[in-house]
């Protein structure tokens, strides 16, 4: 396992009190009114997160009420009402690579999803469901998305190499992009949706409520310490890869340079969205068949028949992992909902990184170039898309003296 370990000096990760204590940091009011798209940062530390500490994960606790003051809309997007939350974006200098990085860009959506792949089970949401269409319907909207910093479903020893090294950024800022009214419905001519507090009551505002899952290590608090950092982010595909039927397609290039954890695959039909903002009316399992992950030309190392082979895959090897420990109750079977179109082709499922897919010599060497893609056959139809969220493991955790 000597991939999981730090290198520097042949040194573990410090020895930690906790690596997960939940505390909150800071509430982003969301203004009444009209449901508008628009940037939100932290009300409080000039919009920076707290950088006196390290980080496992965020959680961002999404509270409101939609009023529906004009009956215009006639669909509810498959995405909703997580896609109310278009991107979560966290980013910052680091001091000691010398470098700016933005290390989490997700949509909502596939942030939501993603999590589920690994919990296990629904995410938290007590919110109406499904969202209603009627004339002055209340759709009240409550739900946690968790951020994470670390690799999910390891060991926690392992996790805590990549812990948010937050003492040595400066800058350390999380961006919500909050979406309209077309990112959680199909509208129509009049459209509009109230924003106010969540239940009708004063009590709860809308706003989105920051918490921090943070590690301590006693009174050293890491000193020398540099973890390695998980890369989050997705790219999307659309055109005429998507709308025309053909086999042996080139879906994705593969981001090289680094390890791979995992990628999670999403295909569907796009809704119609205002410019920046982005949502998928309908998810399908069967826009494509026969996925390869290919290292070198036509080399899979990754194949799938369809998204069904991948969805007993994550069904079989999660309930095995989460349910692993001695003592521990039985793993909750997967919930699926019932349109599905995701597929996560996970290189760690048993919580080993040296699994990690190693892309770090594609680049060059004695033989140039390695292509590495991802290619499938592909049922085309009109308006559909499909994303790529990548899980990228960059350096290893190092102690320095």
């Amino acid at each position: 396992m000597a991939n999981d370990m730090p290198v520097a000096r042949g040194m573990r990760t410090p020895f930690f009190n906790t690596d997960s204590r939940l505390e909150p940091i800071g509430d982003i009011v969301i203004p009444p009114g009209l449901l508008v798209a628009q940037e939100f940062r932290l009300p409080s530390q000039n919009g920076n997160l707290p950088m006196d500490r390290f980080i496992h994960s965020l959680q961002l606790d999404v509270q409101l009420r939609l009023t529906n003051a004009v009956a215009a809309e006639t669909a509810i997007n498959a995405d909703a009402p997580w896609s109310i939350i278009n991107r979560v974006v966290v980013e910052g200098y680091h001091r000691i690579r010398n470098a700016n990085e933005t290390f989490i860009d997700l949509r909502g959506p596939d942030l939501h999803h993603l999590m589920k792949y690994y919990i296990g089970t629904e995410l938290f949401n007590q919110g109406t469901m499904p969202l209603g269409l009627v004339l002055n319907n209340t759709n009240d909207i409550c739900f946690s998305l968790p951020v994470p910093f670390v690799p999910l479903l390891v060991p926690s020893y392992v996790a805590s190499g990549y812990l948010l090294d937050a003492p040595n950024y400066d800058q350390l800022r999380l961006r919500v992009y909050l979406g309209n009214l077309q990112n959680l419905f199909t509208t129509g001519a009049g459209s509009t949706e109230t924003v106010g507090p969540y239940l009708g009551n004063a009590a709860y505002p809308a706003r989105i409520r920051v918490s921090g899952y943070f590690a301590q290590a006693g009174a050293a608090q890491f000193k020398g310490f540099v973890p390695g950092r998980v890369w989050r982010y997705s790219n999307e595909l659309t055109g005429a890869s998507m709308t025309t039927t053909a086999n042996g397609t080139r879906i994705f290039n593969v981001p090289k340079g680094n390890r791979l954890r995992g990628v999670m695959l999403k295909t569907g039909t796009k809704a119609v969205t205002t410019a920046g903002n982005d949502a998928y009316l309908a998810l399908s399992d069967v826009i494509f068949t026969d996925i390869r992950f290919n290292r070198g030309l036509n080399k899979p190392v990754r194949r799938y028949n369809d998204f069904w082979m991948g969805h007993g895959e994550q069904n079989y090897l999660k309930r095995m992992q989460q349910g692993a420990s001695a003592g521990a109750p039985a793993a909750p079977v997967m919930i699926y909902p019932t349109q599905l179109g995701h597929l996560l082709m996970d290189f760690c499922p048993k919580g080993h990184l040296q699994d990690a897919m190693d892309l770090r010599g594609l680049v060059a060497g004695a033989t140039g170039d390695v292509d590495t893609y991802i290619d499938a056959n592909v049922v085309g139809a009109a308006n559909q898309a499909a994303i790529a969220v990548w899980e990228e493991l960059r350096g290893f955790p190092q102690m320095f003296l």
